[in-house]
């Protein structure tokens, strides 16, 4: 038991030092995969210069998108075709400056 104690003290670490893996999902499919592709290249491509901000901004978007769905479940349909068109949009420029694949 001992030594799972460090591995689990690390992973909660490791957990509270990438806030867009702590986060919670959106609960909109397309939306949760965009903001985690998107994480995914912001920490394995982008520069460390930019990579807080682009980080933070996820968080961003993750708790705007979940509090819209809150106050208005009725807006699901419409936010998955926003976050798609969003997914469209950010692959191409992300793709293109940095290599990233979504």
């Amino acid at each position: 038991m001992r030594s799972l104690i460090p591995g689990m003290v690390l992973g909660a670490v490791m957990l509270a030092a990438t806030p867009s893996l702590a986060q919670e999902k959106v609960g909109i499919a397309v939306c949760d995969e965009f903001l985690e592709k998107y994480a995914v290249c912001a920490r394995d491509k982008m520069p460390a210069a930019q990579r807080g901000t682009i980080l933070e901004s996820i968080d961003q978007m993750r708790s705007s998108w979940k509090q819209t769905l809150a106050s208005s479940p009725e807006s699901k349909g419409q936010m998955e075709g926003t976050c798609r068109q969003t997914m469209e949009t950010m692959k191409t420029s992300l793709s293109a400056a940095y290599g990233c694949s979504f």
